[in-house]
């Protein structure tokens, strides 16, 4: 039996349709593919930077912990031995003639008290002081509290440069005796105290 040739064409034609789907949803389908590996490519390097990210911060503030440990380790070190310093020239003035700055201390405070106050009292004052900041600084208790009465001290061992200047200075103001010398290494101990007592506002806890 012969076939139409319209059915012939009928059939050609949807035979090409069906070829021609077949070959767009290929297509669909690699296109759907390309985006799906394009999209896990995305994700996998979002991962990744964020790990990145994480890994970078997270050995920054391991750093900053570790850093920050070794600044309050040097720092607890640099307290310790202010406090020996202090502890040790205060018990000393406990005991009469066993601090070689007992007489200075006298003759100082006698003069900015206008000796209302007796000098063998004044010198035991002048102890309890010190050797209170001492045991303040060794034990790390009221540390601010003890660095400024650190300063307020070590401000007014100055003040013999100025009511002494005989005992201070030898001809010239730059040629200073053994006891001027003893009083402006103070200036270290100030230096230090003041260093203490801002790290000590600004230290943050560790977590």
């Amino acid at each position: 039996m012969r076939i139409p040739p319209i059915c012939v064409n009928c059939h050609l034609k949807k035979t090409k349709s069906g070829f021609a789907y077949i070959a767009e949803l290929h297509v669909s389908l690699l296109d759907a593919s390309t985006l799906l590996r394009q999209g896990l490519i995305l994700i996998i390097k979002q991962r990744a930077t964020l790990s990145l990210k994480k890994t970078i911060v997270g050995n920054t503030i391991f750093k900053k912990k570790m850093n920050l440990k070794l600044n309050i380790s040097n720092n607890r070190i640099l307290t310790v031995s202010i406090g020996i310093a202090y502890l040790w020239f205060g018990t000393l003035k406990y005991f009469p003639n066993q601090s070689p700055a007992e007489d200075l201390a006298k003759n100082t405070i006698d003069v900015l008290t206008f000796s209302l106050i007796p000098s063998n009292v004044s010198i035991i004052l002048l102890a309890i002081w010190e050797s209170l900041v001492g045991v303040l600084l060794i034990m790390n208790i009221y540390k601010r509290v003890a660095i400024l009465l650190a300063i307020v001290h070590m401000t007014l061992t100055f003040t013999p440069l100025f009511l002494f200047p005989e005992q201070m200075f030898i001809n010239t103001p730059f040629q200073l005796t053994l006891v001027g010398q003893y009083i402006i290494k103070n200036i270290v101990i100030i230096v230090a105290l003041f260093s203490l007592y801002n790290l000590s506002t600004k230290t943050p806890k560790l977590g």
